[in-house]
């Protein structure tokens, strides 16, 4: 597979409407980002991350767990999320992604705004375009 300009164009609208999504509290928007049965999974958090923001580490799977997840954070701290320096690569049945993230947490005090991690997602091209089979994410602190 030959990962083209449109499927990189698309990918990285699809990460912009996740990002956007997530951060205005749009549990249902952020949740189509996935496709059926897809998945986040946070791997590893920090002392800071779960101690300061309540970020635990699991797996969520489905629209259903996917929504609550969502849902959660949307009752926390205002946040604005960035993602960058994307590397696709074909895989077997879609796309492998690496990207950095960047968090910026609106209320805290200014030691304590900024969370970075790398996420790692395999994406699928199905009926409605590029979608998130899976995301997983470790947090840096």
């Amino acid at each position: 597979m030959k990962i083209t300009i449109a499927d990189r164009l698309e990918i990285e609208d699809l990460a912009a409407r996740y990002n956007l999504a997530i951060d205005l509290g749009d549990a249902d928007s952020w949740v189509s980002c996935f496709c059926a049965g897809g998945e986040l999974i946070i791997d590893k958090t920090g002392e800071w991350s779960s101690s300061v923001l309540g970020l635990a580490e699991g797996r969520w799977r489905g629209a259903s767990e996917l929504h609550g997840f969502a849902a959660g954070l949307a009752t926390g701290p205002q946040f604005r999320h960035w993602s960058y320096n994307r590397v696709l690569t074909p895989a077997d049945g879609g796309i492998e992604s690496v990207s950095y993230m960047n968090v910026y947490y609106l209320q805290l005090p200014a030691g304590d705004q900024l969370l970075t991690g790398v996420m790692r997602d395999r994406l699928v091209h199905g009926e409605t375009g590029w979608k998130f089979a899976s995301r997983r994410i470790e947090f840096d602190r």
